[in-house]
């Protein structure tokens, strides 16, 4: 692994999502050279923080951690919660308000899944890195700081 942040929320309400999407996006902007790939690499890492954060809340989460790991060719994206139950894949019809999160997720991540931990679950996605990007990625370089 080249980088590894984790964000921890102690509490889950609607308000989660909108703040783990705006810090991952200012970390990973941070931390990623300004080439051929970044932007498309941090808008597909917004959408799936705020797809698997959302659905932690929706799933009635009392604590989120949204873990960040940036290899050579991927960014793992991995959001832990509490909630009861597992996500599953669904299939919207046109006119659902709601289905359509990890499909989103499915559609933009090179492969993700949910795992079983302490804290209850991980849901996690592998974001491919756009090979002129990945050439130039620090991997000498330590965990992401925290503000």
């Amino acid at each position: 692994m080249c980088r590894e942040l984790t964000l921890s929320y102690d509490w889950s309400d609607v308000s989660v999502p909108a703040a783990a999407r705006a810090h991952c996006h200012s970390q990973l902007t941070s931390l990623l050279p300004d080439a051929d790939g970044r932007h498309a690499l941090t808008y597909a890492a917004d959408l799936v923080v705020s797809e698997l954060v959302t659905n932690a809340v929706n799933a009635g989460s009392s604590r989120v951690e949204v873990h960040l790991g940036v290899h050579r060719d991927h960014l793992r994206v991995a959001v832990g919660d509490d909630a009861a139950g597992l996500p599953a894949l669904q299939e919207a019809g046109p006119t659902d308000a709601r289905g359509r999160g990890l499909a989103i997720v499915a559609a933009l991540s090179r492969s993700w899944g949910v795992e079983r931990s302490e804290l209850g679950k991980h849901v996690w996605a592998l974001l491919p890195i756009a090979a002129p990007l990945a050439a130039l990625v620090p991997c000498s370089l330590g965990p992401l700081d925290m503000p």
